[in-house]
């Protein structure tokens, strides 16, 4: 008999980035002085107005406007160049970060109605998957208040295989319109898939023992995957 498997989704809606402010970690996982340098601290020192704690920022990112981090355009970035080919695979992934990309890029050649011109492919980035982790290993099924990466999250008792994964989000192109950029049910998971300049992917999943969101299984597995540059601008179609 096949275990019981339950699932539940939850997609990030995107207004017009604004910096969150100084030293926020739900910013940027960071702490920026008033030099704009990219700090490290004690998980007991707080930083900023807010009193966020003081963490370092993350892989690939620098300190930009308003003391926040961003993405740093010189890092090298761990998923080359985007579009990289679904058959060949990208350089230096895992089968499982690559098949994160193929679910990812197969989901876009897929979109409907087929975008014209066809949606570039996504690759990975070292930097959203950073994001990912730290995201994941919160074990907490709510998405963080920051602007720099869009967000999917997928929440299961059983540890999911990223096709799975990404084939659970594209099922819900079934609830899109596109001429009218509403939905009849829950659809942000699959705008965020295929939107178009969203081209930088990067997931994780984590094991969770705390904050189950399934009643009766509190041991439980949470994937994030974010996506730069994000996507789900509130008025905006995906493509």
């Amino acid at each position: 008999m096949r275990p019981l498997l339950l699932v539940l989704l939850l997609a990030a809606a995107c207004s017009a980035p604004t910096p969150l402010g100084d030293c926020s970690p739900m910013n940027c996982g960071g702490c920026c002085d008033a030099a704009g340098q990219c700090q490290s601290g004690s998980s007991s020192q707080a930083c900023g107005a807010g009193g966020f704690r003081c963490q370092a920022c993350g892989t690939g990112q620098r300190c930009g406007a308003m003391s926040s981090c961003e993405l740093d355009p010189n890092a090298p970035r761990g998923g080359g160049a985007a579009g990289g080919s679904a058959a060949g695979g990208q350089a230096g992934l895992t089968a499982w970060q690559q098949e994160f990309v193929t679910a990812h890029n197969a989901a876009r050649r897929a979109a409907t109605p087929a975008p014209s011109p066809p949606l570039p492919d996504v690759s990975w980035d070292a930097a959203a998957e950073a994001f990912a982790k730290l995201g994941a290993d919160r074990c907490i099924f709510d998405h963080r208040d920051q602007n720099q990466f869009g967000e999917n999250l997928f929440a299961s008792t059983q540890d999911s295989s990223p096709t799975d994964v990404v084939q659970s989000w594209d099922s819900e192109k079934a609830d899109y319109r596109y001429a009218s950029n509403t939905c009849t049910a829950v659809c942000g998971h699959y705008t965020q898939v295929v939107w178009r300049s969203s081209t930088k992917i990067g997931c994780a999943t984590t094991r969770c023992t705390t904050n189950s969101p399934f009643r009766s299984f509190p041991t439980w597995y949470l994937t994030a995957c974010n996506y730069s540059p994000p996507g789900n601008f509130v008025g905006q179609k995906p493509y």
